[in-house]
């Protein structure tokens, strides 16, 4: 049951990223959402298995200021999400 209920977390994913926020919505019948503000991520910790790097994938883990730790199911082509993140948050912190 618990692979079944990882798919359908999986192909539900909405992910979106702004210039203000990262949001994370997930679930079918239960809806899940997970929105952090970008001025307060501190770090961005990238885990992958073998098999998880195998398909390119990983979970990502936003620690926030106060020492939140927000986990993101895992994510197709870490690198560049990763790349696109640090950008956003680079651009907010110019202004």
């Amino acid at each position: 049951m618990n692979g079944i209920t990882s798919y359908i977390k999986f192909i539900t994913l909405e992910f979106s990223l702004t210039n203000k926020r990262i949001v994370m919505k997930t679930g079918l019948v239960q809806r899940a959402t997970l929105e952090i503000l970008l001025h307060r991520i501190e770090g961005i910790n990238i885990y992958q298995s073998v098999l998880v790097a195998y398909l390119t994938m990983a979970l990502y883990l936003f620690s926030g200021i106060g020492g939140s730790k927000d986990p993101f199911i895992k994510f197709p082509n870490p690198s560049r999400l990763h790349n696109l993140i640090q950008e956003q948050i680079e651009a907010t912190t110019k202004k």
